[in-house]
């Protein structure tokens, strides 16, 4: 399983078309935009949602913030919120899990 933060969604495309040996599942946590918009997104880079790609709705605006412990340099408005989600879905996810931290 790979989580990732999606802002645009073109990080995930090339994820989705660069990563050989393919994960098992991709999972995009938006930081604020919508489903939908990252749907086209991908669909434009060529990844248009094949399966394996699971997108998970924002639950805060872009422009919000949050604080969440996190062991690296994260943005606390885009890479922070998807390592929430790792964290709080940690047991449920499939193994192993690799989070990719855009940067801070």
């Amino acid at each position: 399983t790979v989580v990732v933060s999606v802002g645009s969604g073109v990080t995930l495309a090339g994820l989705v078309r660069g990563l050989v040996g393919r994960p098992a599942v991709f999972i995009g946590v938006s930081s604020g935009r919508s489903v939908e918009s990252i749907r086209r997104c991908l669909a434009r880079h060529g990844s248009a949602e094949p399966r394996g790609i699971r997108l998970i709705p924002a639950r805060e605006e872009y422009s919000a913030g949050i604080e969440f412990d996190c062991p690296f340099p994260s943005h606390p408005n885009y890479d922070r919120k998807a390592w929430r989600y790792a964290v709080e879905n940690a047991s449920s996810l499939p193994r192993p899990v690799f989070f990719w931290n855009v940067g801070a």
